[in-house]
């Protein structure tokens, strides 16, 4: 007697050779991640068989940050890992694989260096497009000053993330070195 999954996995099997065939220097795991996302498009994710990736952890930092007005998106030119290739454009984090996630979030506050304020900085962190919570410098005397923020989030495949910097009255934000970590923890 044939299982559930017999008749899917044929269909698939099918059309893995059928995309070998029109592209024959593609990798096999390449080929396999196009017949799953073909075979999920057409079965409306019906019986989508897993291709997730088994760990999924990024870490990038951004040279500097300047900025004022507005929230502006911060970019990460500088990937430290970036296991699952989800880090696009060097700005959106777009979950994978549902799961718990955990992501931290630093910078250093530098008005030292051209003409950034004293006053409160933060480096925001949005899911899809609405504000979670924010790394924060406040205001000082001096110079420079850090925030850090921590946070663990229950995530469905395709949300994403992003950060912004802001600052008190939108005055001119000068953020050194800012640092975005996040993994899944189950």
């Amino acid at each position: 007697m044939a299982s559930k999954w017999s008749q899917p996995i044929d269909d698939f099997m099918q059309l893995h050779g059928e995309l070998a065939k029109k592209f024959p220097i593609v990798s096999a795991e390449t080929l396999c991640q196009m017949a799953a996302a073909v075979y999920s498009a057409r079965t409306g994710g019906a019986h989508a068989l897993n291709t997730a990736p088994a760990v999924v952890a990024f870490s990038a930092e951004g040279l500097r940050h300047l900025s004022e007005g507005d929230p502006a998106i911060l970019k990460y030119n500088r990937p430290v890992t970036d296991t699952a290739d989800c880090l696009h454009d060097q700005t959106t984090f777009r979950v994978p694989v549902d799961g718990v996630y955990v992501f931290m979030l630093s910078f250093v506050k530098d008005a030292h260096y051209h003409d950034g304020t004293k006053d409160d900085v933060r480096m925001r962190l949005r899911l899809n497009g609405k504000d979670l919570g924010s790394a924060w410098a406040g205001e000082t005397e001096g110079d420079r000053s850090t925030g850090i923020y921590a946070v663990a989030l229950s995530l469905k495949v395709g949300d994403e993330l992003q950060t912004y910097a802001e600052s008190d009255g939108g005055r001119k934000r000068h953020i050194f070195e800012p640092c975005w970590t996040g993994f899944r923890i189950g």
